[in-house]
């Protein structure tokens, strides 16, 4: 049975599909079998892994074509399994709103669950209905966050809809840990930052990965040149920091 890993947060430019890029693939170079699925209509994710996005079926479709054999909505890549995300997610954000419209996503992922042993979901940086189901759906969500004020100052908004999620439409809801991105620890923010992760624990009610995710710009390249971190660079900052949190993450998915 899959665990749904929902990698979220409200703000962008915080290295969220970096992070569920990582996560995905080096789940996969552990011998997992990993989907992932991309809600974000800016389709990064998607792009990486060179996923078509015309003239296939899409995660739009999975969601809003009655009767559709979901399974032909995955296309097999060389970094892996994916369900492409659609421009027209933007649109139909509104549509996923209310609570039977919530549950879409969870619906339409469970012929998956026997599939696979990870379904990461990369979610767009928003507050509507996507971010609903996809906190709905979710096992375990993981939440990147750079290390400045404003991600800080956004922490109650995203802890109250996590709450709000656990409430009415998935008590099973786990936040699995924030994990620090973009950082250069020499900094003055960075060192702030650091220094208040004791209060960011307790708004989530969970843990900051003791990994810190060091800004590198091999992170950048190996999403421009559509490949894995792991591929890309595999002795660097960016694969030593990832590898150390998703062996952090396991320990504690256990």
């Amino acid at each position: 049975m899959a665990k749904i890993i929902a990698i979220c947060n409200q703000k962008g430019g915080v290295a969220k599909t970096t992070t569920a890029i990582a996560l995905a693939t080096g789940l996969t170079k552990r011998g997992y079998k990993v989907l992932m699925v991309d809600t974000d209509s800016q389709r990064n994710t998607t792009s990486v892994y060179r996923a078509e996005t015309d003239g296939v079926a899409t995660v739009h479709d999975l969601l809003f074509t009655k009767g559709i054999d979901p399974l032909i909505c995955v296309q097999h890549t060389e970094i892996g399994d994916i369900i492409a995300s659609d421009g027209l997610m933007a649109k139909d954000d509104a549509n996923l709103n209310g609570f039977r419209e919530s549950l879409i996503l969870k619906k339409a992922l469970s012929p998956f669950l026997d599939r696979y042993d990870f379904i990461v979901v990369d979610h767009n940086p928003g507050h509507g209905g996507i971010l609903n189901n996809v906190l709905t759906a979710a096992d375990d969500l993981i939440i990147p966050m750079q290390t400045d004020g404003f991600s800080i100052d956004g922490s109650a908004d995203l802890a109250e809809r996590i709450n709000s999620v656990k409430e009415f439409t998935n008590k099973n809801l786990r936040v699995a840990g924030v994990v620090v991105t973009l950082c250069n620890p020499a900094t003055i923010s960075a060192k702030a930052f650091m220094a208040q992760t004791g209060a960011i624990e307790r708004v989530f009610s969970t843990k900051v990965f003791p990994t810190v995710i060091r800004r590198c710009q091999a992170l950048a390249d190996a999403n421009t040149n559509r490949m894995s971190i792991f591929d890309y660079d595999p002795t660097g900052n960016g694969a030593t920091d990832y590898n150390a949190m998703i062996d952090e993450y396991l320990r504690g998915a256990k």
